[in-house]
């Protein structure tokens, strides 16, 4: 089951990374817009809640609302008009590419967990995939 645990769970593993990252990088790149300071605080904290909660659940609603999420911060710079050029070119593009990460990480995971859970594949006992007896002895 741990092993399991670990393979489905390295796309929500990133996303975390990425949630921090967001957190911090209105700081570190010297954002000047509150709204795009915000925007990626909010998100930031949202992506590593539900990266978290992903990554101690088989169910692929957490990692669903990431990839949203994902495509919302590839948009939001022109929909909160805060696209443009110096640090607001900075905001602009970590929030298309943080977003894109994300977006694509979250797929993974929801599909994965998606594709696990209804039997095509699942954690050793399941049924969907090798079971614990078809395993090699740990020596």
């Amino acid at each position: 089951m741990f092993m399991y645990r670990r393979w489905v769970g390295w796309p929500s593993w990133l996303n975390l990374i990425a949630g921090i990252w967001l957190v911090i990088a209105p700081f570190a790149l010297g954002y000047s817009t509150r709204t795009a300071r915000g925007n990626d605080i909010v998100l930031g904290g949202a992506i590593i809640l539900l990266a978290a909660w992903a990554l101690v659940t088989f169910f692929p609603g957490p990692s669903w609302v990431n990839a949203a999420i994902g495509i919302w911060l590839i948009i939001d710079p022109f929909v909160l008009n805060y696209s443009g050029k110096g640090e607001i070119g900075a905001a602009t593009n970590n929030d298309i590419g943080i977003g894109a990460a994300v977006m694509v990480l979250g797929l993974t995971a929801a599909l994965t967990r998606a594709t696990m859970a209804s039997g095509r594949g699942g954690p050793p006992g399941s049924g969907g995939g090798p079971s614990d007896e078809d395993q090699p002895p740990v020596l």
